[in-house]
């Protein structure tokens, strides 16, 4: 049994829609009378706002990937009606908000997909919610940034466990776990979840927690569920797996007294080698071990980089940033953070130190946008990781990058501090993997380019060092993954992948939800972009075929 579950499965991941059923394209006439049937819109490769839509895919390595409609979402019945859509016809769905996705997960070609932009609804409870720990929470629309979510907590004196850039949308981030720079003294953000709003496959509307689901159909009726197993798998699970997430409520808290947020930066080179970083990459894998909790925030790298060893690149010395944000006064962080501030004086470039009343005045000061071509990693480092290896693995891709030839090649490297509470989460209450709670650092490591002739040689080179990344760390974080990662359910599930699959199957028996290295998405389901359509389809069939042959 479980044999032809798997084979079905197999099957329905690998066969093209016309060898799955035999549906229709819709007409013009069927795709306006949807868009008129929504608060919101269908836009099409002709329509005005067609490009505005698109512009938000920020990795431009995928913009071949063009959707065939846009089904651009005003509300959680508008993403139902569009499901049911997409299902009847035979459209793959894709789904977006922010854009801020590096591996193609949030668009297909040819697809429909479900942007959720326009959502944006917030609503504080200041204090009488009774799903909340703390008696505060906020319900946000999933097109909600971070950024506009902290400054509504922020005006009833809260603050939320979120992204370190205001620009990112909650709902991806979070249903892959969610570090934060309050991580360290609250947890991730799925550990601050107390409802998840989801449009199921058949369209139903799920309200999903930890003792169970409501569930209301097409025709209104209501039944309840009283298996928390959903709310388990949205809890670290990944987006656009199980259903499509368009709400999401969080327990807020109360700040300390004031945040202070500590910039201290050196050159990565002071001469003619590395010689500043392989100084201080030592110190880091010592003074981060014994660093109090309540010291969030990130260590950025970028390797030096000579005159003409990149084109339009100016020559530079490379940096180390530590950005370090405490959760309360500096009087109390003092002693842990000390060391760091004395050492090396003499290398430093730069020491600021700024006091903030609130959460959102420091998080509002942040800017991050990308619009280029780029390929990420990352590893989850622990404890352990920290030696040696690490530090002679970071200079030698990282300080050489930029002499690889015939391009050079230019990383920039964050770690983000994690451990504290969230190692003190209990294991067994989100699908988070046991490497993220266990690490102490999330190392993400990125390389961006301008023309698509490099792809294939800039990307080579990244997989190299990657691979030498993970033979350091343990695991890795769904958000931020390689694209072409090996034992991709492991590295970012462990043992928990049995489970998620279970509940996948259960939520949405056709598999209508898959993306790139998504719970119940083999390998092969990749980019055609990236591997050219036509063999991308051939391979498939060929595949399939000779399953069924079997």
């Amino acid at each position: 049994m479980e044999g032809t579950m798997a084979l079905r499965w197999f099957c329905l991941l690998l066969l093209p829609t016309a060898l799955i059923g035999a549906c229709k394209k819709p007409t013009d006439a069927e795709v306006q009378a949807l868009s008129s049937d929504l608060e919101g819109t269908v836009l099409r490769p002709t329509d005005t706002f067609w490009g505005l839509a698109r512009a938000i895919q920020m990795n431009k390595r995928f913009s071949d990937d063009v959707p065939a409609y846009i089904t651009a979402c005003n509300s959680t019945s508008d993403v139902a009606k569009a499901v049911l859509f997409a299902r009847k016809y035979c459209i793959p769905l894709s789904v977006v908000s922010s854009g801020h996705d590096f591996i193609g997960r949030n668009v297909k070609k040819d697809s429909m997909q479900i942007n959720l932009w326009n959502m944006k609804d917030i609503v504080v409870n200041n204090g009488t919610d009774p799903e909340s720990d703390t008696g505060a929470s906020v319900t946000a629309e999933v097109g909600s940034d971070w950024g506009s979510v902290y400054q509504e907590v922020d005006k009833y004196g809260f603050i939320v466990v979120g992204g370190s850039s205001p620009s990112v949308s909650m709902g991806g981030y979070t249903l892959g776990g969610g570090h934060s720079p309050l991580s360290r003294s609250l947890g991730l953000a799925v550990d601050n979840v107390i409802r998840f709003t989801m449009v199921s496959a058949n369209g139903s509307v799920n309200e999903v927690t930890k003792t169970g689901v409501v569930i209301t159909d097409n025709d209104g009726k209501v039944t309840q569920s009283a298996n928390g197993d959903l709310f388990w798998a949205l809890c670290g699970g990944g987006g656009s797996t199980f259903g499509i997430v368009t709400k999401i409520k969080f327990q807020l808290h109360r700040p300390p007294s004031e945040f202070v947020h500590l910039s201290l930066s050196y050159k990565y080179r002071e001469n003619t080698t590395d010689d500043v970083a392989a100084l201080v990459f030592p110190f880091y894998n010592q003074f981060i071990q014994t660093l109090s909790p309540k010291w969030g925030g990130y260590l950025l790298t970028g390797g030096p980089i000579d005159a003409g060893d990149i084109q339009d690149v100016p020559a530079s010395d490379g940096f180390i940033l530590f950005s370090m944000l405490h959760y309360g006064n500096f009087s109390e962080g003092y002693s842990t953070i000390k060391p760091l501030l004395d050492f090396r004086p003499d290398l430093q470039t730069s020491v600021n130190v700024s006091n903030h009343s609130t959460f959102w005045s420091y998080q509002k000061s942040i800017v991050e946008r990308y619009d280029t071509r780029m390929y990420i990693f990352n590893t989850f480092l622990q404890s352990s990781s920290f030696t040696q290896t690490l530090t002679d693995t970071m200079l030698r891709f990282q300080g050489l990058a930029s002499k690889i030839k015939p391009y050079g090649v230019y990383y920039i490297c964050t770690t983000t501090h994690i451990g504290g509470k969230v190692s003190e989460a209990d294991l067994s209450a989100t699908s988070v993997g046991k490497n993220f709670r266990s690490a102490i650092g999330s190392l993400t490591c990125g390389v961006s380019w301008p023309l698509p002739v490099s792809d294939t040689y800039v990307i080579g080179k990244a997989k190299e060092f990657a691979t030498e990344l993970h033979k350091i760390g343990k695991g890795v974080y769904f958000n931020e993954p390689d694209q072409f990662l090996d034992n991709w359910k492991d590295e970012f599930w462990g043992n928990n992948y049995g489970r998620l699959l279970t509940i996948k199957q259960q939520w949405d028996t056709e598999n209508t939800f898959c993306c790139h290295n998504c719970v119940g998405c083999e390998a092969a389901v990749i980019s055609a972009a990236a591997i050219g359509t036509n063999v991308f389809l051939t391979a498939i069939a060929a595949a399939s075929l000779a399953i069924v042959m079997q």
